[in-house]
């Protein structure tokens, strides 16, 4: 799902956003599916906060995400070079840079979102951005996500290239490395169990009461007299 879907539910959704979600598709697939240069246990942090990442609004009854996709577009050394695989790395260089200009687009009218409807809350977030694109008209004419022609572009330049690498099978990172955390999880689980079953144990041994000592006490001074 696009970035700003996830941060604006309320805005309407628009074939940018489709756009933008097949970069998002397609980089799901090359941190969980393909080998680049970074350890497995980033590769799943990663994972879990480009795409799982999310905040409760229990006000307006639904969540709001997209933080960690901002971080991607905003922050361009996060996003994982693909230095065994040429095609696809240009492939998806180009995809950010086209997202970067229509993040920046979509900043400014947010921006103009909140100016509209500053000490107006009746006006409601659909209506004011349908007033701001008004006014950036021009400015999305010149981006390159306004249609498919572009996208489909760098696919087309991608795909003509001769430098893919072959042999190179998927191989499922994140389950691998997710299922090895839970087996730690369990065997810690278990131990701890087993550590405070032993302890149980121990508390539970019977004790005499002062009776029984008595008792006993007084047998063996019978038996050294």
């Amino acid at each position: 799902m696009s970035t700003y879907l996830l941060k604006v539910p309320e805005k309407m959704h628009t074939l940018q956003d489709d756009l933008e979600s097949i970069f998002w598709a397609l980089l799901y697939v090359i941190m969980r599916y393909i080998a680049y240069d970074i350890d497995i246990d980033t590769r799943l942090d990663d994972i879990q906060h480009v795409f799982f990442q999310n905040q409760p609004q229990h006000a307006r009854n639904h969540d709001r995400g997209g933080a960690g996709k901002l971080d991607i577009v905003d922050t361009p050394i996060l996003y994982p070079r693909l230095s065994n695989n040429t095609p696809l790395d240009d492939l998806m260089w180009s995809f950010l840079t086209i997202i970067q200009d229509f993040h920046e687009y979509m900043k400014r009218i947010f921006k103009d979102v909140s100016r509209i409807r500053h000490g107006h809350d009746e006006i409601s977030i659909p209506d004011a951005l349908k007033t701001a694109s008004l006014k950036f008209n021009e400015e999305f004419d010149r981006l390159d996500i306004r249609n498919y022609d572009k996208i489909l572009a760098i696919f087309a330049t991608a795909l003509q290239q001769d430098t893919w690498p072959e042999n190179d099978k998927a191989f499922d990172h994140y389950t691998v490395v997710a299922q090895g955390k839970r087996k730690l999880q369990v065997n810690e689980d278990t131990e701890n169990e087993r550590s405070t079953s032993k302890r149980s144990k121990t508390n539970e041994q019977p004790t005499r009461s002062a009776q029984e000592l008595n008792h006993s006490e007084g047998s063996r001074m019978r038996r050294t007299r």
